[in-house]
C-alpha cells in the first residue's frame, strides 16, 4: 500500500509493505493546459509524455509513515 498526502509545505506518505519508492516530481502550468485544451477528456493521458524534473529515491520509515518536505524549487509551484 502507497498513499501520498500534502500537509502544508511537506508531503506524508503513508505505506505498508514496502521499503522504498521513487518520487517524481512534475511541474504542470494548469492555466496554460486549460488554455489549450479546456475539456480534455478524462483519462486521456494527456501527459503520458512529460518527464519528470526531478527523482527522488525515498527510504520508507518502518512505522508505516514518512515525512518528505518539498523541495524548495517547487515551492509556489503546481507538482
Amino acid at each position: 500500500m502507497l498513499d501520498l498526502a500534502a500537509d502544508g509545505g511537506k508531503l506524508i506518505v503513508r505505506s505498508k509493505n514496502l521499503d522504498a519508492c521513487e518520487v517524481r516530481w512534475f511541474k504542470m502550468d494548469v492555466e496554460f493546459s486549460f488554455s489549450t485544451n479546456p475539456f480534455v477528456a478524462q483519462g486521456s493521458g494527456s501527459y503520458a509524455w512529460v518527464l519528470p524534473q526531478r527523482r527522488d529515491d525515498l527510504k520508507l520509515a518502518s512505522g508505516g509513515e514518512t515525512a518528505l518536505a518539498l523541495p524548495a524549487e517547487f515551492a509556489g509551484q503546481n507538482v
